[in-house]
């Protein structure tokens, strides 16, 4: 190796480069936050104290499909379903769509006046 001046990466200067979350985002962390406590405070309530070590696995579970829905892009070959959007833009349409009640076809030269020759 060669004798010299090697410069070294520079540091992050601000968190947010760390972790930079949307409002969206944050909502969707915090919804599966707000369930992780709903599931550990039925268990309080029910007096079944001694099985939260076995509760805790649940929602960390809940609490990392959050995460991934929220942070994660859907990937590049999937291009039909909205390829480099976050998972939770995508399910975000698909709710969308799913409560339009109207469905309609549109066909070429019809319309409400249509009478048969």
């Amino acid at each position: 190796m060669g004798v010299g001046e090697y410069e070294w990466p520079e540091e992050f200067k601000d968190e947010d480069k760390w972790v930079y979350l949307t409002k969206r985002q944050w909502l969707i962390v915090g919804i599966g936050v707000f369930i992780d406590f709903l599931w550990i405070g039925l268990f309080i309530l029910l007096k079944l104290t001694f099985l939260l070590p076995v509760v805790f696995i649940p929602a960390v579970v809940i609490l990392a499909a959050a995460f991934v829905i929220a942070v994660f892009p859907v990937p590049d070959n999937w291009y039909l379903y909205g390829s480099g959007l976050n998972i939770e833009v995508v399910l975000f349409r698909l709710l969308k769509k799913k409560r339009k009640k109207e469905k309609v076809i549109y066909t070429k030269h019809y319309d409400n006046n249509f009478r048969e020759w």
